[in-house]
């Protein structure tokens, strides 16, 4: 999989939304944006299977374009400009979108927490908790 990523200055990112909260679109493919507090925002999504790193790269400047096309209609009225950075990654997913968490196998005393695709820190963090107790 890989998503792509945005990151821009804006003079008004306190009139996006209240509070910066994180921002999910449960569409598909997804978008989500936040705000770091600094009056950027952080847009993302457009996953899709790649397994090839220089396949990936060339779509960073079309994967951009339709982050700022879906940014721009969602928040019509409030002048959204051109990106600062944009970047793009692969991140491993289970096919059931699951979690794996346990032993390693082969390596005693030793457990893993596995958390796999958009959800891997939510899972990770409980996966250790599970691991811990």
């Amino acid at each position: 999989m890989g998503d792509g990523r945005v990151a821009g200055g804006h003079p008004h990112a306190d009139r996006l939304w209240r509070s910066g909260d994180l921002v999910w679109e449960a569409s598909d493919p997804y978008l989500y944006m936040r705000t770091p507090g600094d009056g950027r925002i952080i847009a993302g999504g457009e996953d899709e299977p790649i397994t090839d790193p220089v396949a990936q790269d060339a779509l960073i400047e079309s994967k951009t374009a339709r982050l700022v096309e879906k940014l721009r209609a969602l928040r019509r009225g409030i002048g959204i400009g051109e990106p600062e950075l944009r970047w793009t990654g692969f991140f491993g997913e289970t096919e059931d979108g699951l979690p794996l968490i346990g032993r390693v196998p082969g390596m005693d005393n030793c457990y893993g927490g596995y958390g796999y695709g958009g959800n891997g820190i939510t899972f990770s963090a409980l996966a250790a908790g599970m691991i811990a107790r």
